[in-house]
């Protein structure tokens, strides 16, 4: 068998399609993903030969888009808290409209987790990636960031997430896919590869524009 990929319709979101992409490799193994928040729906594995999901998740949109927990998402522009919901950066104070008490959690109301992603892939390829562009007069933050998500499903049955991130002016970047395992049981490996310039902090990376030479 070869490795495939799908594509269905999961529902609707603020007046565009959400999609559910599934990767499927040589195993049988299943990836699935949604350009909805670029949420991490399920890994699906075979023991036994039979089917065993591995990720929490909801078979409907309207529970993922309802329930506070971000199941599965993908957050950020900064995944954890920004205390007071104020920073500093190149000599200058940000302050963001906090959500959660007097700080910011998960980049804000406007964050990623909010976002239906476009999505590309090749039918016969490994991976889904998923862009969309986080507004600076949006959320707050300095800087218009078009951020990408890739992932990956391996022939060794490993899932890999990326992030890559261009952003017009320098800016906070550390963004997460917030999954939950429900199968501790069985033990699989996940990957994680970011691209950023510089680190800032312990919870919060830099993002520098990329000018051209």
């Amino acid at each position: 068998m070869r490795r495939t990929i799908s594509a269905v319709p999961f529902g609707v979101y603020q007046g565009e399609s959400v999609y559910l992409y599934t990767i499927e490799n040589i195993h049988h193994s299943k990836l699935k993903v949604l350009s909805y928040a670029a949420t991490w729906y399920d890994f699906e594995v075979q023991v036994d030969r039979q089917p065993h999901s591995l990720v929490l998740h909801f078979d409907n949109l309207a529970d993922y888009i309802e329930t506070p927990y971000q199941v599965g998402k993908t957050v950020g522009r900064v995944a954890g808290r920004i205390g007071n919901a104020t920073f500093s950066l190149n000599g200058q104070t940000y302050h963001l409209p906090p959500n959660n008490g007097r700080h910011l959690l998960h980049g804000g109301n406007h964050g990623l987790q909010t976002h239906n992603f476009r999505a590309r892939f090749d039918p016969d390829g490994d991976t889904v990636t998923l862009t969309t562009t986080l507004a600076s007069a949006d959320d707050g933050f300095p800087g218009d960031l078009t951020v990408t998500v890739s992932y990956t499903l391996t022939a060794d049955d490993e899932v890999q997430i990326s992030y890559y991130g261009v952003t017009t002016a320098d800016t906070l970047f550390n963004p997460t896919c917030h999954v939950t395992d429900q199968s501790p049981a069985i033990t699989y490996q996940l990957d994680q590869a970011s691209s950023y310039e510089s680190r800032e902090g312990s919870d919060r990376r830099l993002l520098r524009p990329v000018t051209s030479v």
